[in-house]
């Protein structure tokens, strides 16, 4: 594929939640109205707060979930609504996920050897169990866990952290994929091993030009790891840009609140107004009912892009209706 062809897009893709209580329904939604693409060899961080969608849109680009609205088209192609159950084995075998917590998503039951030979003969990566359990060596060591032969055998209770989630990578790796999702692949793990793991992905991402949507909390390991940063907000995409041109002058009030609290080395969320009664935060800017600068118009009327500089681009009323 051509590397300035995009491998993955959603266009336009909203996620909503449709929750019944007490005897009434309520909509919520997850996505709205998310604009993103990532081309091969490119990482793209997705950095918002808990509960704001990351993880949800890494769950529609894996397969995990289905869009309410939208578009995804991978590879050039657009993805129906519901994929079949060989055109998912498939887009599931080319887009890969590694989970936040390398523990809860290893088999306790089953070795190390097992949880990567699966892949490799579920996919018909390898032929045979031979040539599988070769391979699963060669994964191993591709993630810096060698002799492999010394992890083939042992539980994932047996190794710690850091290797738990160097198999979770290797088990990835398996299937050759295109396109990785990692969802907060470092949080779970102490500060010591987090740079390995973050060294490890993008020395994988050269070796085999993988895109990659690395999802994090972290404005500071966004910038490590991306090409381009999108900051995301109560599921709307807010800011986004090449990743030393956002972070040198970020622009939404909510990049601003996230950046200052990085360079005090604080959670700084308390920075954050605490929501005050507005309309309803679908109609208008999602971050209407905390921002400091809030205007009339923000709370009525959805923001339009406006181009801060080349390469960096926010979704601000402080900027589209002064442009």
């Amino acid at each position: 594929m051509n590397r300035t062809q995009a491998l993955i897009e959603l266009q336009n893709v909203s996620k909503r939640y449709r929750r019944r209580t007490a005897g009434s329904t309520r909509d919520t939604y997850a996505m709205r109205s998310v604009n993103l693409a990532i081309r091969p060899g490119e990482v793209v961080a997705l950095v918002g707060e808990s509960g704001s969608g990351k993880s949800t849109t890494g769950a529609i680009i894996a397969g995990l979930e289905k869009p309410t609205s939208g578009t995804v088209v991978f590879a050039g192609d657009t993805l129906p609504s519901r994929l079949s159950g060989d055109q998912l084995k498939d887009y599931r075998r080319r887009v890969q996920i590694i989970f936040q917590d390398p523990f809860s998503s290893l088999n306790p039951v089953h070795t190390i050897g097992y949880h990567l030979m699966r892949p490799l003969l579920i996919h018909k990566v390898a032929a045979s169990r031979a040539m599988a359990l070769q391979a699963a060596e060669g994964l191993l060591e591709a993630v810096g866990l060698q002799p492999a032969a010394n992890y083939l055998h042992k539980m994932p209770h047996q190794l710690s952290g850091g290797q738990r989630q160097r198999v979770g990578i290797a088990r990835v790796l398996a299937t050759n994929p295109e396109l990785l999702v990692a969802d907060e692949p470092t949080s779970m793990l102490d500060v010591s091993l987090r740079l390995d793991i973050m060294n490890l992905l993008l020395d994988l991402r050269d070796k085999r030009q993988l895109g990659m949507l690395y999802i994090t909390h972290d404005l500071s390991g966004a910038h490590y790891m991306a090409d381009r940063i999108m900051v995301m907000y109560r599921g709307m995409i807010v800011e986004e840009g090449l990743s030393g041109v956002l972070l040198s002058a970020p622009s939404h009030p909510y990049t601003q609140i996230l950046m200052n609290a990085l360079t005090r080395d604080i959670t700084g969320m308390e920075d954050i107004p605490s929501p005050v009664d507005t309309q309803s935060a679908e109609q208008g800017c999602s971050f209407a009912n905390r921002c400091p600068h809030r205007m009339a118009v923000c709370v009525s009327e959805l923001p339009d892009w406006a181009t801060v500089e080349e390469g960096h681009r926010v979704n601000c009323h402080l900027y589209s209706c002064s442009s």
